[in-house]
């Protein structure tokens, strides 16, 4: 089933005039998009229940009709609006088939209800947009997804959202107009891409140039595990106060190693001494003195290893001491560094400020020029329009002075031809007469009989001859008459007319342009004498 064609004014007031629904699609010929509206509203015309309920399907252009377009305010294509007796019942605004073939289902079965101009229920829209706001903590909505971006921004945005390592997910504009729009008026925001972190709008490619510029696209990225870095000091500071304190503890005074004897009572004394043999009294005696020998050479070791490290406590607080004092010296190089940056960032903020003033000064003066040379423009183009028009005209009455001389050209190849004719004719007489009555032929010239070209003048030098040859014994007939007569053609009048007639263009005033350019000197700030000038300088403007 077809969609009726609204083509007229008429013709569309008497659609939606019908008691049944009439369901309009304001389409151009130029959107993809309303040719999928299109076959949505043509499936949804078979359906049975439809047919039975007497709804219509129309289609116009939102382009011829500008009027009904403006009255019911269809500000994009494909927008589709649902009558019934001339009043708005619903619209849908975008390729949205789900949400049109739900209205035109409910409307159409007389589950709608009327719902004037303008105050369409916003919170569903609202609350779809929040879910795909908050659908994830990143969320870019763009033209494309994120593995076809379809135009420059969105492939840039991507680019480096891809280079942080962030996660994230995209939504395609382009599948959901009503979405597109929408989100336009949610955020005030009204290009795309739109980046949003946590539901909260970052902005757009510009601004996340400059977030990266500034080192501060760090909070869109998800919290990491932040690497301890270990602060490595100087090799002479580590773990020397744990070392003094375990030297300052350690006891110097070391006791002599003595062997416990062995206590037994009086009642046993003889018992022991009957059992054990002297020799081994003997060897007993061997070790106590291996032991008391061992016990004075580590004694002495222990003397030298308190010496050493007595010594090596002195060198360590030594060695700190020239530590600190390298550390000192190295804080004030840093601290001279700094201070001659700092010095020199306020010569270059400095120059650069004079050289923003000079620009500024610079840019009003190219503005002035730019004013000035438009007008100069306007002016080329009216000379242009009237050269033009002269040089057609010209060239109309040229064409028509080579039409005459062409038409006068044959005519003087006709009158020579026939005086030629009677030319040769009356040198026959002549001759004939010349044998039968000796008559003198006379002064005569009968070498000019045929001219060198067939221009219109040799033509009529050669005519001219021939005629006075012929008319040599013929009295001339008086024809001053004629010289009262007019002697331009009709065209030789129309070209003397345009060579009369002045060249008039209306003059630019001069005035405004000196004014511009005296404007744009003052506004420099360079000089404060009024400067004159006209619409025919060129040339760089340099401020002195």
């Amino acid at each position: 089933m077809s969609l009726a064609i609204l083509e007229t004014a008429e013709i569309f007031g008497t659609a939606i005039g019908s008691p049944n629904l009439t369901v309009v699609h304001f389409s151009a010929d130029w959107a993809a998009q309303c040719g999928q509206v299109s076959e949505v509203l043509k499936e949804l015309a078979k359906l049975p229940e439809i047919q039975a309920s007497g709804a219509k399907f129309c289609i116009c252009d939102a382009e011829k009709l500008s009027e009904a377009s403006l009255k019911y305010k269809v500000d994009s294509v494909p927008t589709v609006i649902l009558f019934k007796n001339g009043n708005l019942l619903d619209r849908v605004d975008g390729a949205d088939a789900s949400q049109i073939s739900a209205k035109v289902k409910a409307h159409s079965l007389g589950k709608g209800a009327p719902v004037a101009v303008g105050t369409a229920p916003k919170q569903p829209l609202e609350e779809r947009l929040k879910q795909l706001i908050n659908r994830h903590n990143v969320m870019v909505f763009m033209k494309g997804n994120r593995d076809t971006p379809k135009c420059g921004f969105s492939r840039t945005l991507i680019q480096i959202l891809n280079g942080t390592g962030v996660q994230y997910e995209t939504f395609d504009i382009l599948t959901d107009e009503e979405v597109r729009q929408g989100l336009k008026e949610y955020s005030d925001w009204p290009t795309y891409p739109q980046l949003y972190v946590k539901g909260e709008l970052v902005g757009g490619l510009d601004i996340i140039k400059e977030l990266l510029e500034n080192g501060a696209v760090k909070p869109i990225i998800p919290p990491t595990m932040a690497k301890g870095l270990k602060k490595t000091g100087s090799k002479n500071n580590m773990d020397i106060n744990t070392l003094i304190t375990q030297m300052s503890q350690m006891d110097t005074k070391l006791n002599e190693f003595k062997p416990r004897p062995k206590l037994i009572s009086a009642g046993d004394k003889n018992v022991v001494d009957d059992e054990k043999p002297c020799q081994e009294k003997v060897e007993m005696q061997k070790k106590i003195e291996n032991l008391i020998s061992e016990n004075e050479a580590l004694k002495e070791q222990l003397k030298q290893q308190a010496q050493v490290n007595k010594e090596l406590k002195t060198m360590l607080v030594a060695s700190m001491g020239e530590d600190l004092e390298t550390q000192v010296n190295s804080l004030n190089e840093d601290k001279k560094h700094l201070a001659n940056a700092l010095i020199n960032s306020a010569q270059h903020l400095s120059t650069h400020q004079e050289q923003t003033e000079w620009l500024a000064g610079q840019c009003e003066v190219w503005r002035s020029k730019f004013l000035a040379s438009s007008l100069m423009v306007e002016e080329l183009a009216n000379w242009k329009r009237v050269l033009n028009e002269r040089t057609n005209t010209l060239q109309q009455a040229i064409q028509q002075l080579f039409d005459e001389k062409h038409r006068a050209r044959e005519l003087l190849l006709h009158i020579y031809r026939n005086l030629y004719s009677l030319h040769e004719k009356w040198l026959q007489n002549i001759a004939l007469s010349d044998k039968m009555f000796n008559q003198p032929l006379g002064n005569f010239n009968l070498t000019a009989s045929m001219p060198p070209t067939s221009n219109i003048l040799d033509l009529a030098s050669v005519t001219l001859k021939l005629s006075e040859n012929v008319t040599s014994h013929v009295e001339k007939q008086d024809i001053s008459q004629l010289y009262t007569l007019p002697a331009t053609t009709d065209a030789e009048k129309y070209a003397e007319n345009l060579l009369a007639t002045p060249i008039e263009v209306k003059k630019v005033n001069e005035e405004p342009v000196n004014a511009l350019v005296h404007h744009a000197y003052n506004s420099s700030g360079s000089t404060v004498r009024p400067i004159a000038s006209c619409v025919h300088c060129n040339g760089r403007v340099q401020l002195l």
